[in-house]
């Protein structure tokens, strides 16, 4: 049940969101990009500690992971859905 005043969240499959929008946002390299960006700019924000190797790692391995899934969903289109 929802708490009195708030707004009930429509899906996504009836809102008025575009298209692409709504493939951005239930991809999964779109958000791994998303965290590859956000690692760092968090870290710096809430002085994690993380060393610039450690982030260059994983933003590689994200990267990495990205282009071979690219090229995985390319080669077979019915492969992913991401």
């Amino acid at each position: 049940m929802l708490p009195s005043g708030s707004q009930f969240i429509v899906p996504l499959e009836y809102s008025s969101v575009p298209p692409i929008v709504k493939v951005l946002i239930t991809s999964r390299r779109f958000w791994a990009g998303v965290s590859a960006i956000a690692v760092p700019i968090l870290n710096k924000q809430f002085n994690w500690g993380l060393s610039e190797e450690a982030m260059t790692t994983m933003a590689i391995a994200v990267v990495g992971w990205i282009v071979g899934e690219s090229l995985r969903s390319s080669e077979n289109p019915s492969a992913t859905k991401s």
